[in-house]
């Protein structure tokens, strides 16, 4: 890909619009190069109904890069992603993905007791602790697309070393 994250320093939503924008147009010119016999097969189906979804849940993303309104704690993990699977550091993008989707905040998987002396580690839960990004249907939508997006760009440009591929 021949995106340098320097031309796009003063506009960082400009790069991930431009890195997006090329990266579905490279994945959708891959589908249309397949034989009608691979298109028409039930992986073929299944890899086109994953574009085609993809690409419809990246919109709002797009449209918000496109018109700078993005929020800037999903920029900056979005970008973070962008400027690595450029170095085809996917490991790491990875990384900034599991932190935009599900955070760092504590889970509290259940409600081991309800005694008083518990209540001390609960309270430490604060809701500004808490990863609300996923409760936006759209967000949700898109930040789970960034994963097919990182999953093809890793398939399209593999990394010199095998460390740096998410499994």
């Amino acid at each position: 890909m021949r995106l340098h994250a320097e031309d796009y320093k003063a506009a960082p939503a400009e790069l991930v619009y431009q890195f997006y924008k090329r990266l579905l147009k490279e994945w959708e010119l891959q589908l249309a190069d397949r034989t009608r016999a691979e298109a028409s097969s039930a992986d073929g189906q299944a890899a086109t109904r994953l574009f085609e979804q993809t690409a419809g849940f990246m919109k709002p993303l797009l449209d918000k890069c496109k018109y700078n309104v993005l929020d800037e704690t999903i920029l900056g993990h979005v970008l973070q992603m962008v400027l690595l699977q450029l170095e085809r550091r996917y490991r790491d993008a990875g990384s900034h993905y599991m932190s935009l989707s599900i955070g760092h905040a504590p889970w509290p998987v259940g409600v081991g007791s309800f005694g008083i002396h518990e209540r001390a580690s609960r309270t430490k839960i604060r809701a500004d602790n808490i990863s609300h990004i996923m409760n936006d249907e759209e967000q949700r939508k898109f930040i789970t697309s960034l994963k097919a997006m990182m999953t093809f760009c890793q398939k399209q440009y593999p990394p010199e070393l095998t460390s740096n591929m998410v499994r």
